[in-house]
């Protein structure tokens, strides 16, 4: 699936779910909101997934919902995904891989 052109004000960043969680009970606790076109999730740790909608309702409305929603004893913290890459960009300027992903530890503590 591709990312389309608008995935910065359509797309949500999904952080603290259950570390049992795969691709399919992402899409199944989100897809309620609206037509998901893509999901990433961080493979190496498995604690953040970006999700794209088809739309900015849906994506606004899985933000209303679900952050902070409490699913196996986990506050869910969804915010959108172009806050959290506003704040990668200005602070992961060339950084290699494993530098971006230090910084996105450090911002979803703070931000979320």
């Amino acid at each position: 699936m591709e990312w389309n052109k608008n995935f910065q004000t359509n797309s949500i960043f999904v952080y603290n779910f259950p570390n049992e969680w795969m691709e399919n009970d992402i899409k199944k606790n989100f897809m309620i909101f609206g037509t998901i076109n893509n999901i990433i999730i961080d493979k190496d740790i498995n604690i953040y997934a970006f999700i794209q909608y088809n739309d900015t309702e849906a994506s606004q409305k899985a933000i209303e919902v679900m952050n902070g929603k409490e699913i196996n004893g986990k506050l869910l913290k969804v915010t959108s995904r172009k806050i959290v890459d506003e704040c990668i960009d200005m602070n992961t300027n060339k950084l290699d891989s494993q530098q971006k992903s230090q910084v996105i530890n450090i911002i979803r503590y703070i931000y979320l």
